[in-house]
């Protein structure tokens, strides 16, 4: 049982650095957030449940004969291809939600944390890096005691459908695993994993880390969203810009994720010396349009 759990401890590490890596570029991008996939729970509700489209499988390929990536995790995506009851679909809907919610907490929680576990592993300090991983595989509880989605989905399902849930998601971690082979034979596996082994633990990871990045996507990054909209708005200048999105990644990394009123008119008092006049007024009239109060009051003395 050690074993298994020092594997599922790898597994973890690897996928959070996986999902900063995608999300945390997602936030330094100008333009912000990445585009969102069907069924990728961007909306503020989190993921929905992929429309009912009869038996089929989740394993498409590429004009290279490459795997599709997956926007949602194996299991989901498997769940859109199967008839449901409405008891069922609500009921896996209540699944994917508390899922959604668990990956949001955790990364509502660790949101610094899981950056500069990032900024470590990207600037070489392993130790370091391997340090917050294991301090947030330990706080993960809510995520790993349910267990695997697919098993929490089969047990709100027909046994023929949860039968036909796992045959797609089996076969679609088969094709995987035989694509992953060679690149972990390469490697020599994952530590002390053989190729086999290491294949495994490289699609295992590539699921939890899909999942990661998209709740990163909702918690964070979303925060950010009416700000890329206001620089189109105001046509700002590069160095205007730069700033403002400095301001609003350090508002979303102060407590809870998105920009509190307070925090967005203090962001917006402190650009206001540097727009010129036809941008102080649609900043204005913005505030006024979202009843944060009658306009942003002038800094003194401007």
């Amino acid at each position: 049982m050690r074993a298994i759990r020092e594997r599922g401890r790898v597994c973890w590490c690897a996928a959070v650095v996986l999902a900063c890596g995608l999300a945390s570029g997602v936030l330094a991008q100008p333009g912000g957030s990445a585009p969102a996939g069907p069924g990728d729970g961007t909306e503020l509700g989190g993921p929905k449940v992929m429309p009912s489209v009869g038996l089929g499988t989740i394993v498409e390929r590429d004009s290279s004969g490459r795997l599709v990536k997956l926007e949602v995790s194996p299991a989901e995506a498997a769940l859109g291809k199967l008839t449901l009851s409405d008891a069922e679909r609500d009921a896996a809907q209540g699944v994917i939600a508390r899922r959604a919610r668990a990956f949001d907490d955790l990364v509502r929680a660790n949101t610094k944390e899981i950056l500069a576990i990032y900024n470590a592993s990207q600037s070489g300090r392993k130790a370091e890096a391997f340090r917050g991983l294991s301090a947030l595989w330990d706080k993960a509880s809510a995520v790993r005691t349910p267990g695997p989605l697919a098993d929490q989905l089969a047990k709100v399902l027909t046994p023929e459908n949860a039968k036909k849930l796992r045959g797609i998601v089996d076969e679609y971690f088969a094709a995987a695993v035989d694509e992953e082979r060679p690149a972990s034979k390469g490697e020599g596996g994952m530590g002390a994993m053989g190729a086999d082994e290491g294949a495994i633990a490289r699609v295992m990871l590539k699921a939890i880390g899909v999942e990661l990045a998209n709740s990163y996507r909702r918690t964070v990054t979303q925060g950010g969203a009416e700000f890329d909209a206001l620089i189109k708005e105001l046509s700002l200048t590069g160095e205007q810009e730069g700033k403002l999105r400095t301001l609003v990644q350090e508002a979303l990394l102060e407590g809870d994720p998105g920009v509190s009123p307070r925090e967005r008119r203090r962001i917006f008092a402190t650009i206001w010396r540097d727009l010129n006049a036809e941008q102080r007024q649609i900043l204005t009239e913005k505030m006024r349009a979202q009843d944060e109060g009658p306009g942003m009051r002038k800094p003194k003395g401007k």
